[in-house]
């Protein structure tokens, strides 16, 4: 974990810098027309205030020649992702880890391409957060050059968290935290009337 306050290091940059990244996030969620937000729903996006204690300093072990694997979706289809590495981080003193995945469909992809897909699980699903779990986007060069913190306060919500009709990628058993992470988006709020 990042030792001492995150804010007495970075003042209010950090927050600053995570507020403008979720706007950012959350403006093109309604720009893109397949969207199952427009803007008066995107109002019931919530999220935990920024959160230090859910930022980890991590190791990492890559998974060279590691097998494809067919993920599960909510909509019952099969995605194909490809463990890239496993990081572990300290928390509550015991020692817990991930495996971070890379979507085979994207992978030469030139937007995407960079991108590490990490799905996940904590004690707060079905209660605090959406039931299916939430994700957090992981650069590979940020990785592969040892300057990758793990920051829980960047989790998101699928789309099937917001409407149905979506293919989610369901987080496998490996990926279940056994503690709660206040940190990142929370459940999504429906109105009555959708």
């Amino acid at each position: 974990m990042i030792s001492g306050s995150l804010y007495a290091q970075h003042g209010d940059d950090y927050s600053y810098t995570l507020l403008q990244n979720r706007k950012v996030k959350l403006s093109q969620l309604i720009s893109n027309p397949q969207s199952p937000l427009d803007t008066n729903s995107i109002r019931n996006v919530r999220f935990y205030q920024p959160n230090d204690t859910f930022i980890f300093e991590t190791i990492f072990l890559p998974l060279a020649d590691s097998t494809i694997l067919n993920f599960p979706t909510s909509s019952g289809e099969e995605k194909e992702y490809r463990p890239y590495a496993r990081v572990f981080f300290r928390f509550g003193g015991s020692m817990h880890q991930l495996t971070m995945y890379e979507s085979l469909r994207f992978v030469n992809h030139p937007l995407f391409g960079d991108k590490l897909f990490l799905p996940f699980w904590d004690d707060t699903n079905s209660s605090e957060t959406y039931g299916g779990g939430r994700y957090l986007d992981v650069s590979k060069a940020d990785l592969d050059s040892g300057n990758f913190q793990l920051d829980f306060n960047k989790a998101y919500n699928p789309w099937c968290a917001y409407g149905d009709g979506f293919s989610c990628p369901i987080p496998p058993s490996e990926n279940r935290l056994s503690f709660a992470v206040r940190a990142g988006e929370q459940d999504f709020v429906r109105a009555i009337d959708q």
